[in-house]
């Protein structure tokens, strides 16, 4: 039976990874300023570990990210909140909305570790942040998919994966068109096919339905099954009921007004 090998978590400028096999790259720079790419920004970590990765809004005040990017490995110890950042449509100097988190939530089960983890311990490598100040509604954010584990894939394409690595720092990328593989038949996982950099740890994979844009998972890592490196991310159903308690209500995505 085929499984997972241990993954290799991509948080910018705390993990070092491989480049990407040639003529992989399929990444492509996206303006940030647009629908829905300014929904999605980077997390930045202030004090004595900088770093960065990527997050997304699911309400005016609420981002969805990995919960190793919290994580100070250096000290043993979770990042204050008040020293998370979350900046969205980042690009070159230039922003719309910026905020820190007041608080934020980690999933119940989650072990942090060191550069490599288990398909086990990334299965729960998810964060809810709750922002000092909500987004204006220019900005805009996006809903939840429901993919439970045993249900089958959706056949179509995933919109995108969406977000900053180490390699473009200061603008949004996106690999368009790729799509989800399979489940790891022993972790809440799903496997896709998505090109990511460091920092695109918390990048939502996005599916378009119809004026919205819903996130069908959140990329925490990379691996390789059978000589064949793929993506790993958390299915959006296992964070759901956290993400609604945290947005108070029904989650719908909604187009900037």
């Amino acid at each position: 039976m085929r499984h997972l090998v241990p993954i290799l978590i991509a948080a910018a400028l705390l993990v070092p990874s491989a480049s990407m096999p040639a003529g992989a790259e399929t990444r492509v720079r996206i303006d940030a300023l647009a629908y829905p790419w300014h929904a999605v920004g980077r997390v930045n970590r202030q004090g004595h570990a900088r770093g960065f990765c990527t997050g997304a809004l699911i309400a005016p005040d609420v981002v969805l990210t990995a919960a190793h990017c919290l994580y100070d490995a250096k000290r043993g110890a979770w990042a204050e909140p008040r020293l998370v950042h979350f900046v969205a449509a980042y690009q070159k100097g230039r922003y719309l909305f910026a905020a820190k988190a007041n608080a934020y939530e980690v999933a119940p089960g989650y072990r942090p570790g060191g550069k490599r983890r288990e398909a086990p311990d990334s299965a729960h490598d998810w964060a809810v942040l709750r922002l000092a100040k909500a987004a204006g509604p220019e900005i805009g954010h996006l809903g939840l998919a429901r993919i439970a584990p045993g249900e089958p894939l959706p056949p179509d394409p995933i919109h995108s994966l969406v977000g900053y690595g180490r390699d473009r720092p200061f603008a949004l990328s996106a690999h368009r068109g790729c799509r989800l593989l399979r489940w790891d038949g022993q972790a809440a996982l799903v496997h896709h096919d998505c090109k990511a950099e460091n920092g695109t740890s918390g990048a939502p994979l996005l599916r378009q339905a119809g004026s919205t844009y819903v996130i069908v998972g959140l990329h925490v890592g990379r691996g390789e099954i059978e000589g064949r490196e793929i993506g790993a991310a958390v299915p959006s159903a296992s964070f759901l009921a956290a993400a609604a308690r945290a947005v108070g209500r029904k989650l719908s995505g909604r187009a900037p007004r």
